[in-house]
């Protein structure tokens, strides 16, 4: 079996946690975890992803269920200070405009997404 990084996921402050290591395949499930109890009793969730050091598609669509799950509760969920892989996958993905603020949803209160992930 291939080793995993698996760095400390911790909740900075009120309403944000940092990830760290790799989000990927290995970890979704115990970052799911994470993001969930982070979601609740929160009115807007960010997510630092400065320190990952990898991601891949199943990391994606993880944000993306997270992105979902907070806008259908009415929540904020922002991805900030991504690292520079993230920024590299999200461009390889073209999904850099998922995670923009859509004018269009702002009652929503659907996603930010920092210019430093752009």
């Amino acid at each position: 079996m291939r080793p995993v990084e698996t760095g400390p996921i911790e909740m900075t402050s009120r309403g944000t946690v940092q990830l760290d290591g790799e989000l990927t395949i290995y970890r979704v499930l115990e970052l799911k975890d994470t993001l969930l109890v982070a979601l609740r009793g929160v009115g807007a969730l960010t997510v630092d992803l400065s320190a990952v050091t990898a991601i891949d598609s199943a990391g994606v669509q993880l944000l993306v269920a997270a992105q979902r799950m907070a806008a259908e509760k009415g929540q904020v969920f922002r991805i900030v200070d991504c690292s520079s892989t993230v920024a590299e996958v999200f461009a390889l993905f073209d999904i850099t405009a998922l995670f923009d603020e859509h004018p269009s949803d702002a009652g929503l209160n659907v996603v930010r997404f920092a210019e430093k992930c752009s």
